[in-house]
């Protein structure tokens, strides 16, 4: 049975315990698929502009994570200067904001480099 509370965005279910479980089975699968670490990283990528404040923000951007690295675009050399200077800090931030471990190294590549994926 579904029932409406006043300003709710949706509805509320009376099911609500077959979310979880769905979500549990979708966290087993993407365990499974070796994908889970992959998924929390993107999560942890979308965190960049806040980590590298909106300068850097503005001239870079995240190409891929995969086995803890992050790969990321700088769009000028004082970019890719001023990110290598700062790499080991930003580590720690991603391990203070999304768990130790998640994020263990950065890889930079110039605007347009022959390492970022699908080049």
């Amino acid at each position: 049975m579904s029932a409406r509370h006043p300003g709710a965005a949706r509805e509320c279910r009376a099911d609500e315990p077959t979310l979880k479980v769905a979500s549990d089975a979708l966290r087993g699968i993407l365990k499974a698929y070796g994908l889970e670490e992959r998924l929390l990283g993107f999560r942890a990528a979308a965190s960049w502009p806040e980590l590298v404040g909106p300068t850097l923000a503005a001239r870079s951007s995240v190409l891929d994570f995969q086995d803890g690295r992050l790969t990321v675009e700088a769009r000028g050399a004082s970019v890719m200067q001023e990110l290598g200077l700062r790499r080991a800090d930003l580590v720690r931030a991603f391990a203070e904001r999304h768990g130790p471990g998640l994020v263990r190294e950065i890889v930079l590549v110039p605007e347009g480099g022959s390492q970022a994926p699908g080049r």
